[in-house]
């Protein structure tokens, strides 16, 4: 009965539980739990006894605090562990071979962004994300290539805002601010949109996509000017007929 129990209460707990210590304990702590668990729970605790079947039971109890003292004391299966609890606190998945194929997804997602390919691009990155949905970079990809897909301008100001929101988290990723920057743009937020694309330019003056759109802002003002002096002009020689 004490053999079912324990195992019962053991079964699904992580190592710091099972061993019965504190989360993020020490290697010396996490032994000397151990050596107390294996005073009371190893076999030779019950030598001379007729457990039956409880016999296996033992031996799988056991089991699961040998496998716990292990993790935390074996220096590359804790920094595994460590590394797994890490991302699964953040939502992403720990599946290594999805991981791999989500990085995979994001590459060729940058690569149709690059060719304007928007809608295929959407679909990748919103794949990706699904696998790692703490990665703020990634959503800030899919925000921007999903707005472009269809363009409307009442989902423009909310996409905006989220965008402005990652790239606050995250001022080193510059493309970020190229992409509520874009879209400000693109939705009538001039003002805001030059804002975010000269900062963009500040932290990378080499930037072509900021470049472009703002070269593209000018050229606009200068066009409407033009027509405002043409305007102005034939309604000047109309006056003095």
């Amino acid at each position: 009965r004490r053999i079912r129990t324990k195992l019962a209460e053991l079964q699904g707990k992580g190592p710091f539980e099972t061993l019965g210590v504190p989360d993020g304990a020490s290697t010396g702590d996490v032994k000397k739990a151990y050596f107390q668990l294996a005073r009371e729970w190893h076999t030779d605790a019950f030598v001379n006894l007729n457990l039956g079947s409880a016999g296996e039971e033992l031996d799988t109890l056991f089991g699961l605090i040998q496998g716990a003292y292990t993790t935390l004391t074996d220096a590359n299966k804790r920094a595994e562990f460590d590394a797994k609890r890490s991302m699964e606190s953040q939502g992403m998945s720990t599946d290594v071979a999805a991981l791999f194929e989500a990085e995979n997804d994001v590459h060729k997602g940058r690569l149709l962004l690059d060719r304007g390919e928007m809608l295929a691009a959407a679909k990748l990155f919103e794949r990706a994300r699904l696998v790692n949905p703490g990665n703020r970079e990634w959503e800030a990809l899919f925000l921007y290539t999903k707005w472009w897909t269809r363009k409307d301008a009442s989902d423009g100001a909310a996409t905006l805002v989220a965008l402005e929101a990652i790239a606050k988290e995250m001022p080193a990723v510059v493309d970020i601010g190229y992409f509520a920057g874009h879209i400000a743009n693109e939705i009538g937020n001039v003002k805001r949109a030059k804002t975010l694309l000269r900062r963009v330019l500040e932290e990378d003056p080499q930037h072509h996509g900021a470049t472009r759109v703002l070269r593209g802002m000018a050229k606009v003002v200068e066009e409407d000017e033009k027509k405002a002096a043409s305007a102005g002009g034939l309604m000047g020689r109309f006056l003095k007929r």
